[in-house]
């Protein structure tokens, strides 16, 4: 989505535009793996499909609405005019947004302006939900529609990556998506504003944008490789889902169990053991299949011994971190003795130490002389995901208690236990397909 600097001395490639404000000529030569008209018609799609669903902000526009009385009420505020701005404020936003990101992703490029505009749009969309008055919602209303970058820039990356006879069918689809936004937005907002509460149905919108910004925000040496990807959301969501605990462990056992502040800490001592043993573990097993098979006289055996025999390790893995979180969940909820929950959270921390180790070993031995540029692709995404998905710890659990939200969270960490399986199917053919991947 980046163009590249104007006047190049080579062949334009099929279907290039005029220049920009006729001044700016982006030129490529033939064949141009820089141009993104030459990426594969598969990865094209993907992006204008990510986009789309940016472009389905208008759910958060009018999502809004049906928790208005509830937030009027829950400032004490009878102000008519407040309920109407709760909604429209946003559209005031948007009047700037194209002003500014338009012009700027011309100058700049697409991604890092629509990365940019992401990230600021998750801020604000978190202010919105963490509001301690209705002025401070109202302001952060209108700067998430000023972060609304995704509108503007997106026909220019339809633009970037289709000729003109192919581009009507890809700007439908975005068309389309930002009309059933403000369709779904009133329908999802006023169940879960009604179960849930206000702020919910903001770190809904919040959780929902976070997950794609991380998608868009992903280097290009993990977008291009499905096995970088795949290996990224298993660490990632398991790395998140363990802060998201780490960060519910000391607010639980002092409230719940009355432990003082400094004994609280103490209560962090079984993660601190299922780090332990999940290194210990791995220690044991990670390269024992690996050895046996290139220690087999068999030439054919030793061809054999992939990176993706490491992954078996996954799914023991993944279930110890769910196991963890509902043994957590459901033991904090019925006020079962202390060493109960503790021993949860030692199976969480068994299962992220397991499929960090796992997946980082696995992703060193697939990509080569570029073990490196991968390593930093994957560390990007999981620090995100820690950063962000413990923020939806606090309202999930009050609105649905720790058993349930135990529950919850372990769902969705059973969500990658088909990733260690498909990677092994498939792994092997995609590295083939992928450039800078191979075996050492």
């Amino acid at each position: 989505m980046d163009g590249k600097s104007a006047s190049q001395e080579h062949n334009s490639a099929s279907g290039n535009d005029e220049g920009a404000c006729g001044q700016l000529l982006v030129d490529y030569y033939e064949n141009d793996p820089d141009n993104p008209r030459n990426w594969s018609k598969t990865w094209r799609w993907s992006i204008v499909v990510l986009v789309a669903c940016l472009c389905a902000r208008g759910l958060c526009t009018i999502i809004a609405a049906p928790v208005s009385p509830q937030i009027l009420a829950f400032f004490h505020s009878n102000n008519l005019l407040y309920r109407t701005l709760l909604v429209t404020i946003w559209e005031l936003g948007e009047i700037f947004a194209p002003l500014v990101w338009g012009p700027v992703s011309e100058l700049y490029g697409r991604r890092w302006i629509l990365n940019g505009a992401n990230l600021l749009f998750i801020v604000f969309l978190a202010g919105t939900a963490l509001s301690t008055s209705i002025q401070m919602l109202i302001a952060f209303r209108f700067l998430s529609g000023l972060a609304t970058a995704c509108i503007p820039i997106g026909p220019g990356i339809v633009k970037d990556l289709f000729p003109k006879d192919q581009r009507g069918r890809a700007m439908s689809i975005m068309s389309l998506t930002s009309v059933v936004g403000p369709v779904v937005g009133p329908i999802v907002g006023s169940y879960l504003g009604e179960r849930a509460g206000w702020r919910w149905v903001f770190w809904l919108s919040t959780l929902l944008s976070g997950a794609l910004g991380v998608l868009i925000l992903t280097p290009t040496l993990l977008t291009h490789s499905p096995t970088l990807l795949l290996a990224t959301l298993d660490l990632s969501l398991i790395y998140g889902l363990t802060y998201l605990i780490m960060t519910t462990i000391a607010p639980v056992f002092q409230d719940t169990y009355a432990f003082s502040e400094g004994a609280s800490g103490l209560a962090f001592l079984g993660l601190c053991l299922g780090f332990t043993l999940g290194a210990l573990l791995c220690s044991l097993l990670l390269d024992r299949y690996i050895t046996r098979r290139r220690s087999s006289p068999s030439p054919s055996s030793h061809a054999s011994a992939s990176p993706e025999q490491r992954l078996p390790l996954l799914f023991l893995a993944c279930v110890l971190t769910s196991g963890g979180l509902l043994l957590f969940g459901w033991s904090v909820h019925y006020r079962i003795n202390y060493l109960v929950p503790i021993v949860g959270t030692a199976m969480v921390g068994l299962g992220l130490a397991a499929t960090s180790i796992t997946v980082q070993t696995y992703v060193l031995d697939s990509f080569g002389v570029c073990a490196v540029s991968a390593i930093s692709a994957l560390m990007v995404v999981r620090n995100v995901t820690a950063a962000v998905l413990p923020l939806a710890g606090p309202p999930l659990f009050r609105a649905v208690g720790h058993g349930w939200g135990g529950t919850v969270l372990a769902g969705v960490g059973l969500l990658v236990v088909p990733v260690p399986g498909v990677l092994m199917r498939f792994g092997g053919r995609w590295k083939m397909v992928n450039w800078c991947i191979g075996d050492l």
